[in-house]
Order: structure tokens, then C-alpha cells, then sequence
């Protein structure tokens, strides 16, 4: 699905208002989408790809879209463990990745990233993805209100936020460098309209 096309990734940084016509079959083969960022996108009625999740946004919006076609990929972390075992048997197209291996899980990966939107970088960079376009990823940009089901308004990044968000930046940083530099020859880029 993924092997040798354009994916846009798809953050919920609040810089996605301005950039959200720029996520168009033209650019993207394919679309990944950090959960945060799913409702905002099917606003404008573009159904995503793949929906990269940890079960921390709007569980409806997933299950609708894994019933019309889009894969979900579920990561599993100790603190969704309720979560997996409600949601994941109502998704049609699901695959799960996990922070270490565990000879007990049939259907699971272990991917690099910290939070939905880089985890969907390395994800697109795993499998082969020829050029990744980052849109709604602007590490210094405000929350947008879509990141959260409880927000209201885009907020400045709290202290937790803020430190996630470092740690996405960076993980991105490094998976640029290596994925440009090594075999698979991905190039990753920030897009802006």
C-alpha cells in the first residue's frame, strides 16, 4: 500500500488550517493521519489511508473510518490496555504496533515513535514510502482544537505536550537523516503551501 508512493502524514498542529488543501491525491498517493488530526480532515470530507493511533481521540470517527476502507493501526502502551480490548475487535482493517516485542502478539510491529503523528513517519518509512510530506506538524505551533476531543479552541502546548512534542521532533529529525541517507532512500519534508 505504501511501498514506493507520496505520503503526506498528517499532524494536528493548528498550522493544518492552513494547510489542509494542500492534502490532495495530487501530492499524496497515499494519506496517514495522526488521530488527533482525523476529525479536521473528515471535515473536508478527505478520508484518510491510515489512521495512526493510541485510542486517546475519537474512537466513533475510527471505527467509522476503518468501516469504509481505511487501515487502523493501534499502538499499544501499558495506560490503553481497557481501550485495546473494547475498540480493537469493532475495527475491520486494524494492525497493532508495540514499544518491545512479545512473542504472544500474532499481529503486531514494533515501529519507532513516541506520539501518533511520528510514529506514522517511521511507519510510512518502514514500509517503503519514495517521498513523506509532513502537514500539521509544526512542533512550535499551538494544539489544534481538533487534537483533543476535550479542546475546544488550538492552546499553547502544556508542560506534558511540550515535551512530547520535543521528542516527535527529534525522532523525526533522526529518521530523516536515516532514511535519506540509507537504502530505502525516502525523503521526508515539511511541506508548506
Amino acid at each position: 500500500m505504501i511501498r514506493g508512493k507520496n505520503v503526506c502524514v498528517v499532524g494536528a498542529s493548528s498550522s493544518l488550517e492552513r494547510e489542509i488543501e494542500c492534502i490532495s491525491y495530487r501530492l499524496c498517493d497515499i494519506v496517514l493521519v495522526a488521530d488527533g488530526a482525523l476529525s479536521y480532515l473528515l471535515e473536508y470530507s478527505i478520508t484518510p489511508s491510515v489512521v495512526v493511533t493510541d485510542l486517546d481521540g475519537s474512537w466513533e470517527k475510527i471505527i467509522n473510518v476503518s468501516e469504509i476502507g481505511s487501515v487502523v493501526i493501534v499502538h499499544a502502551h501499558g495506560d490503553n490496555i481497557a481501550s485495546l480490548k473494547y475498540i480493537v475487535p469493532l475495527l475491520r482493517r486494524v494492525h497493532g504496533t508495540v514499544q518491545c516485542i512479545l512473542s504472544s502478539l500474532k499481529f503486531s510491529s514494533v515501529v519507532g515513535g513516541f506520539t501518533d503523528g511520528d510514529r506514522a513517519v517511521y511507519i510510512s518509512v518502514y514500509c517503503g514510502a519514495r517521498r513523506v510530506y509532513l502537514l500539521g506538524m509544526d512542533w512550535s505551533a499551538k494544539v489544534g482544537k481538533w487534537s483533543k476531543p476535550w479542546l475546544r479552541n488550538h492552546v499553547e502546548a502544556w508542560t506534558e505536550k511540550r515535551t512530547k512534542l520535543v521528542i516527535g521532533k527529534g525522532l523525526v529529525s533522526l529518521i530523516s537523516r536515516i532514511a535519506h541517507g540509507g537504502s530505502r532512500g525516502t525523503i521526508i519534508e515539511y511541506y508548506h503551501c
